[in-house]
């Protein structure tokens, strides 16, 4: 599955690759133990992953959570979650700086996004924006053998639901490249739940003003 910007490669819904186009060191930005695409749920729920291009070249991931049985379902947080496993571990200081990213997480509900910066601070990287549905916080697993060497794979989790029987809900992102923390900034405000917040400082004492 490939593009203009993207090369991907997928085995049942879990991609297990996404290089960028023009990327001189052919990063694979996704890696773990869970599986970029891999969901936890509910007992009686299935999900459906789809992906796809779009005409500006980004990439679309949905996940469908469907409520299978025949009574409500009611889900708190950590129930549902989602595996978006970005590429941040430590190796030689080669690898690190073209191979391996610092990822970024704001995970506040509709307006969440993430922005991976690769270590060495070479563009291309990689961003991904929320589309439908909402995040409410992210958790972490660890090979603690790693020690800290290893981030980790991360787990989205989605807000609490009510599924009726045969209900849906959806979640969405779109993943796109960008050169850095302003352009990222650029693109974002492209999105209509995009909320930006500016200040001078984002720590105040009592008296200062803002």
């Amino acid at each position: 599955m490939q593009n203009s910007t993207f090369i991907i490669k997928e085995e049942n819904g879990i991609m297990k690759s996404l290089v960028l186009r023009g990327d001189q060191y052919g990063m694979n930005w996704v890696e773990g133990k869970a599986g970029w695409g891999s969901c936890r749920m509910r007992e009686g729920m299935s999900v459906s992953v789809s992906r796809k291009f779009l005409p500006n070249g980004r990439l679309y991931e949905s996940y469908l959570f469907k409520n299978d049985t025949d009574f409500d379902i009611f889900t708190k947080e950590g129930d549902v979650d989602i595996c978006a496993c970005f590429n941040d571990s430590y190796h030689d200081a080669k690898t690190c700086e073209e191979e391996r990213c610092h990822t970024h997480l704001f995970i506040k509900g509709e307006m969440s996004w993430v922005m991976a910066l690769r270590m060495g601070g070479e563009a291309p990287h990689l961003g991904m924006m929320l589309k439908k549905g909402s995040l409410v916080s992210y958790g972490v697993e660890r090979d603690l053998e790693r020690i800290s060497n290893d981030r980790g794979d991360f787990f989205l989790n989605v807000e609490p639901l009510h599924l009726h029987p045969g209900e849906t809900y959806e979640v969405a992102w779109e993943l796109f490249p960008h050169n850095g923390k302003e352009d990222f900034k650029n693109i974002l405000r492209g999105y209509d739940n995009y909320i930006e917040v500016n200040s001078d400082k984002f720590i105040y004492f009592e008296g200062e003003e803002i």
